[in-house]
């Protein structure tokens, strides 16, 4: 994988009480940076630093017990230097992720939300998620 090749933009972590959470990461020294509600979540974006480009999304479900214990991780590709998501793909192909929920077409579309999964000894699950902009336009 060339360095740059895919940006780690932001963290998001299901948890439980948005506000106990937001108050621990506070605690630890993150910045609360933007806080809303969409119809399926509340969630607050917070930060290392006012100016870091690296999110911490907590995010809590409408649904009890929905989602809960859930991380993911939402990528870009780099586009500015030549680097299309279907590089990024196959990339993380080489390195052994796994696609879940994915069809062929979708991977050179960019629109992917949930492509791969790491799973550890234990079966905790890490989920990658592609965050595409022109998807919510």
């Amino acid at each position: 994988m060339k360095k740059g090749k895919i940006k780690f933009s932001v963290v998001s972590l299901w948890v439980k009480n948005l506000d106990e959470s937001i108050h621990f990461y506070g605690r630890l020294g993150l910045f609360e940076e933007n806080r809303n509600d969409t119809s399926e979540y509340s969630f607050c974006d917070m930060k290392l630093s006012p100016s870091s480009d690296f999110v911490v999304r907590l995010k809590q479900s409408n649904v009890i017990g929905e989602h809960e214990g859930k991380i993911s991780i939402e990528f870009t590709a780099d586009d500015d230097n030549g680097i299309t998501h279907v590089d990024a793909y196959e990339d993380l192909l080489l390195y052994g992720f796994k696609y879940v929920n994915v069809e062929p077409h979708d991977m050179y579309r960019g629109v992917i939300f949930n492509i791969g999964e790491l799973k550890d000894p234990d079966g905790y699950c890490l989920e990658l998620v592609d965050y595409d902009e022109d998807r919510y336009l």
